[in-house]
């Protein structure tokens, strides 16, 4: 079976943008009075933490991005 390349450009794309939902969401739901507004907060919060929980499981094993020195910092920064 042969395996295809890692996608690296696209990987880094991904850990900015969840790192950036993950931070906005936060931020949103601080700021949002109770009730509805923090549960759909949540919700979205919770669907950026398996994304984000995905790809740090991926620099663990080395395959997020070719570059082992890219896989361990972006492997830290996710798990931030």
């Amino acid at each position: 079976m042969k395996s295809l390349p890692i996608p690296a450009r696209l990987n880094l794309l991904l850990v900015a943008a969840v790192c950036s939902v993950v931070i906005g969401v936060q931020w949103m739901a601080s700021h949002a009075s109770w009730g509805w507004p923090v549960l759909a907060w949540g919700g979205v919060f919770s669907v950026a933490m398996v994304t984000l929980y995905t790809l740090k499981h991926e620099a663990v094993h080395g395959l997020l991005h070719p570059d082992s020195r890219w896989n361990h910092a972006c492997g830290v920064l996710l798990g931030l």
